[in-house]
């Protein structure tokens, strides 16, 4: 039985030149490992992010695709990015969808991932860095009720169950957090994945945070906080910094 996914990147245009050669290599990867897999592509012109994925789900639905896989313009994926999240989908009927490890790109670079906490339905309750571990399962995956769509693969066929509009931003919420959260309450067995083996690089400014780093990026934010309300312990931070480096 062929498969087939719609690959969206949204915004192609003066993108890093690392993104766009990460999305050829991870379609080229998935066809080599898989020959019948049919993949869609779905580039639009610059638009509202929440349109954008409405616009490519839609297309997805109407290509009769299996899978629509998310590619965010500020994400740099590894290999075997697509052919890994299939295979975690074929093996893991109990997720409507999976990410790779994906962190958010600001302070303190904690998973994109969230669970309910109480009230129920509200769902404001991600890992700390120290119960990353903790979430996660034998099979390397930590499930929640809403992830990130910035390196994420969903079955197609739930959102014939979920009315339109499947994702809107708002003050106070982004878009793929919208379309997780009424999934969450309009299906009854609803539940995601993010694969904490693998992770792609996600742009911050000129650095990336990532699975090696995100440790190191904790730390210089840390370390950022605690000059901006003492300045007077630059002096000590820096006298630690240099015993650190080569004498010359």
């Amino acid at each position: 039985m062929s498969l087939s996914v719609c690959y969206s990147m949204l915004n192609l245009a003066n993108v890093d030149p690392m993104v766009s050669a990460s999305m050829s290599g991870a379609i080229y990867y998935a066809k080599h490992k898989r020959p019948d897999l049919n993949v869609r592509m779905y580039n639009p012109e610059r638009l509202p992010i929440h349109i954008s994925r409405e616009d490519a789900v839609q297309y997805a639905l109407d290509c009769e695709c299996d899978y629509i896989f998310f590619h965010d313009n500020d994400t740099i994926m590894h290999l075997g990015t697509v052919d890994r999240l299939i295979t975690r989908l074929e093996e893991r009927k109990d997720l409507y969808g999976i990410s790779a490890r994906y962190y958010i790109r600001g302070r303190p670079y904690k998973l994109m991932l969230f669970r309910p906490d109480k009230p129920p339905n509200v769902l404001d309750c991600n890992p700390s860095p120290e119960s990353e571990d903790e979430w996660t399962d034998e099979d390397g995956i930590a499930w929640g009720m809403i992830i990130g769509m910035g390196c994420t693969l969903l079955r197609t066929g739930f959102f014939n169950e979920l009315p339109k509009p499947w994702f809107r931003t708002g003050d106070f919420h982004t878009e793929d957090v919208y379309l997780c959260h009424r999934a969450y309450n309009m299906l009854d067995d609803w539940r995601v994945g993010m694969d904490m083996t693998f992770g792609p690089d996600h742009i911050v400014g000129k650095n990336v945070v990532n699975m090696a780093n995100v440790e190191m990026m904790r730390t210089l934010s840390k370390m950022e906080a605690v000059l901006r309300d003492d300045p007077d312990k630059f002096k000590e931070i820096k006298e630690v910094i240099e015993q650190c480096l080569p004498k010359e």
